[in-house]
């Protein structure tokens, strides 16, 4: 501790009319950056500070958040004065087939984040290290996976981890958050696509359970972490508001701190 925990998503606007132009033309798309700042956990009301971004994308660029996300926790270290220790990134709504290039570009963001704002120090932190620990993991919701009962009568409880399907270069885990009574539940496929070795004893699985019971105000079934489930949310109603006639690329138009 300190720790941040971010999410990461993006809004993905339809399709709409141009009486101009007579066609159709696509909108702008948001993403939302969510950054939680965790100082503490000996309290029983522990202190969660929240900073969001919001940034407009044009169609088709909804991928390249390094300069987005390089910004926004420059920006959150600054304004609630934190130098972490360790942090942890939860990113919605990245293909296998952007790994390699999307994902690297947004760690590398990342890492430019924390190496700024170096002259913050937090509050009766003595130190700070060169270089803070970071894992970057990739939640995938839209899977066709799904866990059984051995009778094949029931889908897996609440709570259910399964690590021993894996890819060929990633380390992946599922959990099944929802067990609805009258369907099959559908879990949530978590891939590490970036773990530093100072974070090799971090139980993420456990972190990514607990911090799935985390909303401050959500009354549907728990898919994924707090932070990634609110950048989806406020992107998606911030997204709402986004004028598709802009010409648009990278530009933050919302900022805002909560604390809770």
């Amino acid at each position: 501790m300190p720790a941040i925990f971010v999410g990461v998503d993006v809004f993905h606007a339809p399709m709409v009319y141009d009486p101009e132009s007579k066609q159709r033309r696509r909108k702008a798309s948001c993403a939302a950056i969510i950054i939680e700042v965790i100082r503490n956990n000996t309290s029983d009301q522990a202190l969660v500070e929240i900073y969001s971004e919001t940034w407009k994308r044009s169609g088709g660029n909804e991928y390249q958040l390094g300069d987005a996300l390089q910004q926004t926790i420059t920006n959150a270290r600054k304004v609630l004065k934190v130098n972490p220790l360790c942090v942890v990134v939860w990113r919605d709504g990245i293909g296998e087939s952007e790994f390699d290039r999307a994902s690297k570009e947004e760690i590398e963001g990342i890492r430019k984040g924390l190496r700024q704002g170096t002259e913050v120090v937090d509050k009766g932190q003595s130190s700070q290290p060169q270089t803070i620990p970071l894992a970057y993991v990739v939640c995938q919701k839209r899977i066709a996976t799904k866990f059984l009962t051995l009778d094949g009568r029931h889908g897996a409880p609440s709570g259910t981890l399964v690590k021993g399907i894996q890819g060929l270069k990633h380390e992946t885990f599922y959990i099944n958050g929802r067990a609805p009574p009258f369907s099959t539940p559908k879990p949530v496929r978590y891939i590490i696509i970036e773990e530093d070795d100072a974070l090799a004893d971090l139980p993420l699985e456990e972190l990514t359970w607990g911090q799935c019971h985390n909303y401050p105000n959500w009354t549907g079934p728990i898919k994924v972490p707090s932070a990634c489930q609110m950048a989806h949310k406020l992107a998606e109603l911030a997204g709402s508001f986004v004028d598709c006639g802009e010409t648009i690329n990278a530009e933050r138009f919302k900022n805002k701190i909560h604390f809770l």
